[in-house]
Formats: structure tokens, sequence, C-alpha cells
């Protein structure tokens, strides 16, 4: 019956041959196995060699018999998971397993075919994902392929001594790895002696099938080997395509930013459809790591290194984040913050948490001391300067000042040496300035969350220029709003909000630091919440201070443009304020209103014409059911005053109650549908009491700041439309507009020209008149939106970077390649830009690119087979789609908003692009020859090439790694 089985520790050898000589079933057999792996502690590499080694043992006993054991071929089939009634883990991988039997001295041909034929079965049900073989480089295929060589020789001659069908599994499996090596067979990065040695194999197997005489039965299979032979063969006889070098190097005297950066820096600070940018999300440390990753992995085509690489990009950095700066032009509170304070933050991070090899890793702080001394440089050398930086080297000269304080911030967050600060800073900068400075978690929390204001809008008014604390001051200003709506504490809330809206840039150097939904979700939250009925205000009324804090998220909403995307800013989809805001002017017949909202019409109507408010109809009424029902209060006041029920002096009177402070929180509202009414209402004596009543609202003296400064849009449009009316209206117009004129952006304003929209103007110029931007349109306002803006086909897109990057092929001159290179930069970073709607990353431009246009461009290029400007189009369009994707996939892995990175649209876009390669394969293959197929697919290989030269894309993608292996 066979040697027992050790019950303490058996190898899953004596296990197996003890099964074997039971003859135990294969289920029973994998259920003692595991148990062995178990008990010996084995990793699944040591569990599959075990096994591969115990069942070839087998195998290779039986090799004087014509067939191998029953049980043994149930064993191989079970491990590689064939007929297994559920779905189980295979035990052993057959790619795994042919390579331990090629490398087996003692196995037969009978044990090779034997073995052969279950791996054979175990890859046709696996489909194609599963590896032929277990390789981990090119040349241990080319290893597999010579021994592969060695075996056809065999069965040639045993085949033709026994006139026998060479229609056999191990030749069915040669075939199969010659078609679907596990890494795609190239010539590229491999030894030559290798490829010299492996070519001959190929060879002389060719030579001996070319004087074989097969059976009739086995001609077309005799056909397919030679022709799946020939195709490796033409694999390796072909020049690697090489990544196009620059004909000097690139990063070598960098003037300005180059395009991608400055897109980079320019989004950080602010988006093309609102002024708040990404620097304060998770995103801001994948752009920067995405950038200085890309950049290192191109250095050796620019001509340069990967240290020269970091410098040259920090170096640009720094040009554009100061560049307004180092003009000294009026002050610029966001764009110091972001230099001296959000970027050194961001850095840090990056420097914390990069993932880059050993050497870049170290080499991170080098590069920006490098760039720093580049920088400094520059400053002080006026007058021969191309960096076009102020001349002035006194300690009070704009460029002196933003060097200090760049030293200063990054000295004080240790990214760079205080030695290397103090040799570069002006002499009034002491060494000690320098030294490293950190502040303790939330050591502004308890100051941030007082009650007396004083001691906060003195906190606030420093915070512009306290570039140390600055993250600290905001992180404390954020907790102190999120424990006040918390606890429901509506008076340290609402004076907290008012203090915010005070103190001029606290917001807008808040939103350098944290989202907008981190402080408006609590008081969102909060307002949702509270009742007012409950609350014990001391001298005032909750309404009061209610108000207070509406108006606060109204003001944030709206002076940041941030009424696109309520759920995402307002951390809810539900709620009364997500959906009320939108609709706040809105105004609803009697009749549809429930109950309590009609409560509260009648209630006011009655107390703004009536008696008076009183404290029971305060206390009594919600304050999201006022600001939901006065819009139609107004209407309906009006429509009593229009009906004769009271007149016009009574209607003022009445309405100016909205322009207390017990009610002026709804006034937006209220005056956004009276200007609405306003401009549907022809000229009339509706209209005209109507103008009557806004200018009660407006000229008001109490009419509160904030109120004005959210219903000023409207206001400014109304004038302009009553300006053109016959008769001219009542309401003074020119007194409107100049009422309204300093909370409105300034008409024709544009990026200054040293701002991040312009610097690349001149390079990128050719990029929007080539896709044909409407002369009518209004410039972008940043190139966050210059590719956007313009809405181009997919196909005339890519038509149009094809044709710009053209100076990228090898026979450009300089100048044009250097511009060249430029727009390769623009455009990448620009085909990666997420959608800004989206709370998760997606890239809309990218995925039009490679669903729509890729497929037939791949097409074409392999139809044009050995031309060798397909190659280089290959090449120039897997270098174009490269950069993107590697963008966007850093973006994905330092900040997916808990999307995995399987499941991000990065893995949808690179299976997207394997479709494609295999598309233009599927339909080039075949037609005259699989041999001469190959050669038409060269243009197209040429870009699978380029695209899988970067690793990262390849482990992204389960069907992108398949390529190799096809």
């Amino acid at each position: 019956m066979g040697p027992p089985v050790d019950p303490q520790k058996p190898t899953v050898g004596e296990v197996t041959r003890a099964c074997w000589a039971r003859a135990l079933a294969p289920a029973s057999w994998e259920a003692l196995v595991r148990q062995a792996a178990t008990a010996g502690a084995f990793k699944q590499p040591q569990l599959e060699n075990e096994v591969c080694t115990a069942l070839l043992d087998l195998l290779s006993e039986a090799s004087g018999s014509k067939t191998a054991s029953p049980t043994t071929l149930s064993y191989l089939r079970h491990a590689f998971g064939l007929g297994a009634p559920h779905a189980v883990k295979s035990l052993v991988q057959p790619g795994i397993l042919a390579a331990r039997l090629w490398q087996r001295s003692d196995a037969s041909l009978t044990t090779i075919d034997s073995a052969l034929a279950v791996v054979n079965a175990a890859l046709d049900a696996q489909g194609a994902s599963a590896p032929t073989y277990a390789a981990t480089s090119v040349e241990g295929v080319l290893e597999a392929v010579a021994i592969a060589s060695s075996l056809l020789a065999s069965q040639l001659e045993q085949s033709a001594s026994s006139s026998s069908s060479i229609q056999t599994p191990t030749v069915d499996y040669i075939i199969r790895l010659l078609s679907h090596p596990p890494i795609r067979i190239t010539s590229k990065d491999v030894d030559d002696s290798a490829i010299e040695r492996c070519l001959g194999n190929l060879n002389s197997a060719s030579t001996s099938l070319s004087t074989f005489a097969p059976l009739p039965t086995d001609a077309a299979f005799l056909g397919q080997l030679q022709q799946t032979i020939a195709s490796t063969r033409s694999l390796l006889d072909a020049k690697p395509v090489e990544r196009i070098g620059a004909p000097f190097n690139l990063d070598e005297k960098v003037t300005s930013a180059d395009p991608d950066i400055a897109f980079l820096i320019d989004d950080l600070l602010h988006r093309s459809t609102t002024p708040v940018g990404i620097s304060n999300t998770r995103n801001a440390v994948a752009r920067i790591a995405a950038a200085l990753k890309y950049r290192v992995a191109e250095a050796p085509s620019r001509g340069g290194t990967p240290e020269s690489a970091l410098s040259a990009t920090f170096l640009e950095m720094l040009l554009a984040a100061t560049s307004v700066l180092r003009q000294g032009e009026g002050k610029r509170v966001v764009e110091s913050s972001f230099a001296y304070s959000r970027l050194p933050d961001v850095l840090s991070d990056v420097f914390r948490k990069i993932s880059m090899s050993d050497k870049c890793q170290e080499g991170l702080q080098g590069g920006l001391e490098s760039a720093m001394r580049a920088f400094a440089s520059a400053i002080k050398t006026p007058s021969s300067n191309a960096m076009d930086l102020d001349d002035a080297t006194s300690a009070t000269s704009p460029s002196t000042i933003v060097l200090n304080t760049l030293i200063t911030s990054f000295c004080h967050r240790e990214l760079i040496s205080i030695d290397v600060g103090a040799s570069l800073a002006s002499p009034d900068v002491h060494q000690q300035d320098l030294a490293p400075q950190s502040l303790p978690e939330g050591c502004y929390n308890n100051q941030l969350a007082e009650q007396d204001q004083e001691g906060v809008r003195e906190t606030l008014n420093d915070l512009p220029t306290n570039y140390l604390a600055q993250k600290a001051i905001v992180s404390g200003l954020q907790a102190a709003i999120h424990s006040f709506a918390q606890n429901l504490d509506l008076v340290g809330l609402s004076a907290l909000c008012k203090t915010i809206l005070d103190v001029p840039d606290v917001l807008e150097v808040a939103f350098l630091h944290l989202e907008p939904r981190e402080i408006l979700s609590p008081v969102r939250e909060f307002l949702d919440q509270f009742d007012t009925s409950l609350e014990n205000f001391g001298d005032g009324h909750p309404i009061e201070g209610y108000g207070k804090v509406v108006l606060f998220i109204e003001t944030v909403l709206s002076r940041f443009k941030l009424y696109a995307d309520l759920p995402r800013h307002l951390g809810s989809s539900k709620g009364f304020f997500v959906h009320w805001l939108p609709s706040a002017p809105a105004v609803y017949p009697l009749q549809g209103l429930d109950e309590e909202s009609k409560l509260a019409v009648d209630g006011w109507v009655e107390g703004l014409f009536g008696e008076g408010i009183s404290d029971e109809l305060m206390h009594s009424t919600n304050p999201r059911v006022l600001l939901r029902v006065a819009p139609t209060i107004c209407k309906q006041s009006l429509v009593a005053c229009q009906a004769g029920v009271i007149d016009l002096d009574t209607l003022r009177e009445g309405l100016s109650y909205f322009l207390q402070e017990l009610l002026s929180f709804t006034l937006p509202g209220v005056v956004h549908w009276l200007v609405d009414e306003i401009g549907r209402t022809p000229p009339s004596p509706a209209q005209t009491t109507m103008l009557d009543i806004l200018g009660v609202f407006i000229f008001s003296e109490s009419l509160p700041r904030l109120v004005l400064e959210l219903v000023s849009s409207s206001l400014a449009a109304l004038a302009s439309k009553l300006g053109n009316t016959s008769p001219a209206p009542t309401l003074d117009l020119a007194k409107l507009k100049a009422l309204v004129a300093p909370y409105q952006p300034v008409l024709g304003a544009s990026a200054s020209s040293t701002s991040p929209a312009s610097w690349s103007t001149q390079l990128t110029t050719a990029l929007p008149r080539a896709l044909a931007t409407p002369s009518s349109a209004p410039p972008p306002p940043s190139l966050s939106a210059a590719l956007l803006h313009t809405s181009p086909s997919p196909s005339s897109l890519l038509a149009t970077l094809l044709a710009l990057h053209q100076p990228l092929l090898p026979s450009a001159s300089p100048e044009p390649y250097l511009r060249a290179s430029r727009l390769l930069r623009l455009s990448s970073a620009l085909l990666a830009t997420p959608s800004s709607t989206s709370s998760t990353f997606t890239f809309p431009i990218l995925q039009s690119l490679i669903t729509e246009v890729l497929p037939w461009r791949l097409l074409e290029l392999a139809a044009r087979g050995e031309d060798e400007e397909a190659l280089a189009q290959g090449e120039l369009l897997g270098e174009i789609l490269a950069a993107p994707l590697l963008w966007a996939n850093e973006m994905v892995v330092e900040g997916g908003e808990g999307v995995s990175e399987q499941e991000s649209q990065v893995a949808v876009l690179l299976d997207g692009v394997a479709w494609a390669v295999r598309d233009a394969r599927r339909r080039t293959e075949g037609k005259k020859g699989a041999a001469e197929g190959e050669q038409r697919r060269r243009g197209a290989e040429a870009f699978v090439d380029r695209l899988m030269a970067h690793q990262v894309l390849v482990d992204r993608s389960a069907k992108l790694a398949q390529l190799r292996a096809i």
C-alpha cells in the first residue's frame, strides 16, 4: 500500500507518493498537500516548487511505460484546477511546471509529452492571461527557446524514424511558448551573444523543418510551426526601437518654467472655474510627485541625468511660483502664501512620501539645493541674466525678499540645509533665523475656539504673513468651526464666522491649505439641524445668529464660485441647504405650500403689515422655512399693493423690515427674485413698483455689506439691461452701478505677462490656433482651460498633437526640437488634467483619445509595415500618451480618494490601450503569413515598446501586461 505518511511534518513529496500508492482521489491529495504546506509554513513559491518536484518525479519514474499513471495525471490536472467542482486556487501555475520540466535532465519525451498535454489543457482553460513559462527576464525566455529548439529537433528525429505525427503535446506547447512568451521577446537590452545563440538554435530548427517530410495530415500544423519560428526570428533580428533622444541636454540651461510646470503651479493656485486651486488636496502631492518622477524618467532621452532633471524641475517650480512676486507689483497675499507656506509644506510631504528609487530619493534635497543656487545666482547677477528677474541686490528689492523668504521657509522645514541657506541669503539674514522650526499639532485650537473674538481677530490678522504657522492656524480654525458646530454652539459659531469674513484674506489663505468642504461641511450640518426655538441667545434672538451663519456659507460659496458642485463642497447631497441654495429666489403658489410654510407666510405678512413682529412669531418660525418662503412673502406683498389692499408707503414700510438684522439673512433670495421679476416685466406700473421696492432695499444704509456682495452680479446685469430700455427706468442706474462696482471683476482684465497663465504663451500659441479656437471666444482664464475650452474632436486633437510634436523626430534641428519638447510637456499635463467636477479622478480628454482615435491610428501604423516614418510615428504616439498616463497614475496612487488603483480610470484607460493594440494586431495578422504580418505591425509595435517601457503602467493593467506575451 506504500509508505505511511509521517503525521508530524510530512513533505509534499511524501504526501504525494503515499496518496499515489493508495490511489487516493485528487481532492484528498490536495487537502493533504495543503496540510503539509501549512505544517511546514510554506510560502506559495516553495509550495509550487514542492508540488512540481513531486509530480514530475512520479512522471519520470513511469517514463519506461508508454503512458503515464492515470493517478499521477489526475493529480496534475487537479493541481492546475482542471475539473474542480468549484473555483479553487490552483496549487501551481502551468507555466511554472513547464519551466521545472524544461530544467530536468532526466525527463524523457514520454514524460514531457504527458506533462505538457495537461499544461496545454490548463493554458486553454485559463486563457491568454496565463503565462506559458516561468521567466523573469527576456534572457530566461531565450533560454527556454533554446531548450524548445533542442526538443523540437528530438521530436522531429523521432517522428521521422517512426513515421509518426509531429502533432504532439510537446510541439503544440512549443508553438504556444513562441507565440505567447511570458515576456515579449525583443532584442532590446539583451546581450548580443544570447541573441546570437538563440537565433542559431532557431535557424537550426528552421533548417530541420525545411527538410522534414510530414504526414499529409501534418501539413497545416507544420506550416503553423514554421510561421511561428519565422516570427520569433523576425523579432530577434529586428533593430530595437530606441527612445527618441535629444540633440543636446535640454535641462542644461533653464531660463523659465516649461509649460507643464507652469501649468502645474497655475492649477495648484486656482482652477479655471474657481479661485480655489488644488494645493489644498492630496492631489497636490500627487501632481508634484508625478512631475518629478516623469522628469527623472525622461532625463536620459533629454541628454541629462536624474540629478540634473530634479534640479531643473525644482528650479522651474521656483520660477513659476514666484513669477509675480519678483515683480513687486502690489499686494499678493495668495501668491506669497502659496510660495512661502503651502508649496514648502507640499514639498515636505513629497520628500517624505514620494516612491522613487533610492538614488533619486536621496537626490531630492540635493536637487532643491542646486535649484536654489541657480535661483540665487540669477538674482545676484543683474543685467546679464536670462531669467528676467529684477537686477536689484539690495535687501529691500523684490527678488532679494523672495529669495530670503524662500530660503527661510525651506530651512525651517529642513528642505535645504542651514549651511546652504546661509550661503545664499543676503547678509541681513542671520544663520540662527534659519534653524529648523516646527509647531506642535493643535497649538492654535484652543486660541481660535475662544468666545472672545479679539484674540481670534489678532491671530487671523497675522495669518497672511506668518508663513511657518499658516498651516497650524488654518487647522486650528477648522477645529474651532467643527467644535462649535458639533456642540451646536450658535453664539461661538456665528461670532467666528463673522470674524472670518471681517478679516481680509483669511479664507483666501485658508483654502490654500484646506478644501472648502472641510470648513463648509460642519457649518452646513449645523444649519441643517439647529433648532432656534430651543436656544437661549442672551440679549438677542437665535435667528440673528443663525442668519450670520447662513450669510457666511452663502458668501463663501459665492466668493469662491463653488455653486457648481454643492454636494462636494457642502459634504452631502442631502439636507435642506444643499437643495435650497440653488433655488433660493424661488417663489411658490400658496396652494402648493405645506402647512408649516403657509402659516409662516400668513404670519409674517400679517406681522410686516399689521401689528409687527412678535416674539411668538420669531420663536415659532423655523429659519429654514423662513429662508424658503421669504421671496413668496415679498411677492404676496406686491400682489396686495397692486390689488389696492395696501398702498405703496405701507408696502415700503413693511418690506423694510427685511433690512433689519433679524431678517436680513433672507434678503439675497428676495433681491434675486425681485431682480429676475423686474427683468421679465415690461415697463409698466407693476415694474415701477418693483423698482421702487428694489431701491428701498439696495440704497438703504442698513443693507448689510455681505448681502450687497451676494446680489451684486444680478444687480450689475439688471443695470446693463435697463440701460437699453425706453422709457428710462425710475431707478437711479448711475447710483446702482457705483454701488456694485467694488464687487465686480475688472472688465477686460486678463493674466499679466508674468502670471502662470501666460508664462508659456509664446510656446503654446500653436496649440489653440491649431485646435481652431473660435475667434469670438474669450481667452481662457488659465492654462488649465486652454485645451478644454476649445472642445476639439478627439481625432483632430490627436492629429494636431502629432503634427506639433513632429520636430521630436530624430532629424529635427535643436531649436524646433526644444520647442516641440516643451509642447509635449504641455500636452501631457493638459491631457492628464482630471475633471474638476468629479469627486474621483476622471480624465475625459485622454479617455476620448484612447477609445475613439487610438484604434484606427494604430491600425494605420500597422498597415505601413517597415516604413521608417511609421516606426518613428509609433514611437512618437507612445510618447504622447505615456506621459499623461504616468501623470494620471500618480494622481490615483497618491490621491485616489477611496478608489482602488485597479478600479481607477487609469486602469480602464490602459485596458483600452491594450484593446486597441490587440485589435490592430488581429486585423493585420495572417493576411500574408504571420512573419509578414509581424513586419506589417512594426509601427504599432514601436508604440507598444514606448508605452511598455514604463513598468508602472504595465503593472497597473493586466490586459496591458498581456501584450508582452502576444
